[in-house]
């Protein structure tokens, strides 16, 4: 049995974790952090649970490990607090602010001999590992390029209006939305390089974005554009391209991917499914799973870990550091010259 901490009770707290941890019977809920002693009522009362309520890390009695759900600029802090103390983590993505304190959670971890693991929730989505295991089987050849799209009218129901404010995160949709498809695509696909972003930011973060890549592995070169909106409702879908046929992944529909194969003059579509029936809790079960697996000395395949983390900052980093304006084209700056309407 693990006795487990919550450190910070907002929006994913309330809709992912504790629901997911209540479905576990090899975890006991012992703890919430939280500094608002209103937020930890209703939370307790909504679920009808009785954890020990703490408004800060310092009143922690022990626990063996614990998920970080606050902000990401507080993320290191409580994580290595944590790690010091001998807890195993689990860290909402991303990771950190910046690299710098990334590196330093991930020596805290090797310090301490504790699990350090990042919420990439969505490597245990079904379609995750199908799209791996097809692209090592060769189903569509040699792969080639990728092209990934996704928007929608962003509505997380958030108590971090900082999320907005660039003195406290380095970015917006690709930080918090497109970190994740960074952290799939190399876990597919191999080292990433920064080829080219843009994004909309004017004064705060961005809210549109387009970035290109290039993974190096040693089955070559692949390449694509990955296109995301927190404004725009766009095709939600991965379609990776390969000599001999093309895979297309789909928000919608988790749990399979669609193969096209070449046959003659026509593509023939099969149909990779995983049988699990999956619940918006599915991936958070798994992971925390996976969790308490890797606290039991066990590595499972798709936990993400620190490094993975570090990995995919490092490719924020870089894109922002590369940084060009997205074009928008009602935007402009000075004054537009009329021509004077002749008189005639």
């Amino acid at each position: 049995m693990i006795d487990l901490a919550v450190v910070g009770c907002g929006a994913i707290t309330r809709t992912c974790h504790i629901p997911a941890i209540l479905l576990d019977p090899k975890v006991h809920l012992k703890a919430l952090v939280d500094p608002d002693p209103t937020v930890l009522d209703n939370i307790t009362r909504c679920f009808k649970i009785t954890p020990i309520r703490h408004t800060s890390l310092a009143e922690l009695k022990s626990v063996t490990a614990a998920i970080v759900a606050v902000p990401p600029h507080l993320h290191a802090a409580a994580t290595i607090h944590l790690l010091s103390r001998g807890i195993h983590v689990l860290c909402e993505k991303p990771i950190a602010t910046n690299t710098s304190d990334a590196e330093k959670m991930i020596a805290e971890a090797t310090r301490t001999g504790t699990v350090l693991a990042i919420g990439f929730m969505k490597r245990f989505y079904p379609n995750t590992y199908l799209l791996k295991d097809s692209l090592e089987n060769g189903d569509i050849g040699t792969v080639a390029s990728f092209k990934l799209t996704e928007g929608f009218r962003s509505n997380w129901d958030t108590r971090n209006v900082k999320r907005f404010d660039p003195s406290f995160v380095p970015g917006g949709v690709l930080y918090e939305s497109g970190v994740h498809w960074i952290d799939r695509l190399t876990y597919w696909f191999g080292e990433p390089h920064v080829i080219r972003y843009e994004d909309d930011r004017l004064g705060g973060v961005e809210a549109n974005a387009y970035l290109e890549l290039e993974f190096v592995s040693e089955r070559g070169i692949v390449r694509g554009t990955i296109r995301l909106s927190w404004t725009d409702s766009l095709e939600n879908t991965l379609e990776v391209l390969g000599s001999e046929g093309r895979l297309i992944l789909a928000d919608r529909d988790p749990s399979s991917v669609a193969l096209f194969r070449q046959a003659g003059r026509s593509h023939r579509r099969l149909l990779l499914q995983d049988e699990a029936r999956l619940s918006p809790l599915y991936p958070f079960e798994q992971q925390l799973n996976a969790f308490g697996q890797a606290i039991a000395a066990s590595k499972p395949d798709r936990l993400a870990d620190g490094h993975d983390g570090l990995r995919a900052l490092e490719v924020l980093e870089t894109a922002y550091s590369k940084r060009t304006d997205l074009s928008q084209p009602w935007v402009f700056s000075g004054l537009l010259k009329h021509t004077a309407p002749r008189v005639v």
